[in-house]
C-alpha cells in the first residue's frame, strides 16, 4: 500500500451495529497475510451496498469521483454475516465503479468473523469519542 493509502485508512473504523468497531487498516493488513482473493458475484454484494454508508451520499460529485478513481484493490467482506451471505466492510467506492463499469464479479477477501484476532478491534483512546 502507498502511504496515501495508509493515512486514509489509519482513519477508518467499520461498525458492525452489534457493539464492535474494527480497525480498517489492521483488518486489510490482516486479510492480505491470512485469505484468498475470491471472484465474487456483484449481485450478492448488492444488499450490503445499498444498506452501507460513506462520507459522502452515494452518487454525489465528491462519492462519483473518488469511485471513479479508485484502484482495483480486493473488497473486504464478512461471511455468513447476519441474514446475509456476505457484508461489504471496505470497498463501498470500489464496488460502485465496479457496477458502473459493468463489472459482474469483483475481486473481495471474504473474511470469518470468529476468525479475526484482537488486534483488527477497534479500542478508542479515553481522549476520542467513541460515537463513529
Amino acid at each position: 500500500m502507498r502511504a496515501d493509502q495508509i493515512e486514509l485508512l489509519s482513519h477508518q473504523i467499520y461498525y458492525d451495529g452489534n457493539g464492535v468497531m474494527y480497525d480498517i487498516l489492521n483488518l486489510i493488513t490482516w486479510a492480505e497475510k491470512n485469505c484468498d482473493v475470491e471472484l465474487l458475484p456483484v449481485a450478492e454484494l448488492m444488499e450490503s451496498f445499498k444498506g452501507g454508508s460513506s462520507e459522502e451520499l452515494d452518487e454525489s460529485p465528491e462519492f462519483i469521483e473518488r469511485a471513479l478513481k479508485s484502484e482495483d484493490y480486493p473488497l473486504i467482506v464478512f461471511a455468513d454475516y447476519g441474514d446475509s451471505d456476505y457484508e461489504l466492510i471496505d470497498g463501498r467506492h470500489r464496488f460502485w465503479k465496479a457496477l458502473f463499469l459493468g463489472k459482474t464479479h469483483v475481486r473481495c477477501y471474504v473474511v470469518n468473523e470468529q476468525d479475526l484476532p484482537e488486534s483488527v478491534i477497534y479500542i478508542p483512546s479515553d481522549d476520542e469519542d467513541e460515537t463513529v
